[in-house]
């Protein structure tokens, strides 16, 4: 399971993500990218606090690939970052189709990576209407990427080697 925890020396943060085999996935190999959806398991432990959604939110494979070449985009400009004084890196944004959850990334300096994430509660407990409730931390770039390349990994495994990834 892709897991990943906050860089700082007391790590009091994790983030999991897991795409899974339900009843909800939709694939098939030959059908538009947005027609074929991966349901994903969303849990950020913060402390002591857990915070689960009831229900499977669903990703789209058009979200998963967005998501895989904005981390694309961060390794590249990375790459900037370190040659050029003073840059100011990209924010980059991603969430679930539905608004039970969205990111956004920056490279904030050469070994991190922040991850500012919003959970909706009202999704959360399976209410109509709601709140959001924010985190904001960082965590180490190559962590960051390992994290990414394990979600590339499962989404090769549950589409039989037609998306994503295979982990070396």
């Amino acid at each position: 399971m892709p897991k990943i925890k906050n860089s700082y020396i007391s790590k009091k943060i994790t983030l999991e993500m897991n795409l899974v085999r339900t009843k909800s996935l939709i694939y098939e190999k030959d059908q538009a990218d947005y027609l074929n959806w991966f349901p994903m398991v969303l849990s950020l432990q913060v402390e002591d606090e857990i915070y689960t959604f009831e229900y499977l939110s669903t990703i789209s494979l058009e979200g998963m690939k967005y998501l895989f070449s904005i981390v694309d985009n961060m390794i590249v400009e990375r790459r900037k970052l370190s040659s050029i004084k003073n840059y100011r890196s990209s924010v980059f944004r991603w969430g679930a189709t539905e608004g039970e959850f969205s990111f956004v990334f920056e490279n904030i300096i050469e070994e991190f990576v922040s991850i500012e994430l919003w959970l909706n509660i009202a999704s959360m407990k399976k209410e109509y209407a709601g709140y959001n409730i924010g985190f904001d931390f960082s965590v180490i770039s190559e962590e960051f990427i390992e994290f990414i390349a394990q979600l590339k990994n499962q989404l090769y495994e549950l589409t039989e080697g037609h998306e994503g990834e295979r982990l070396v």
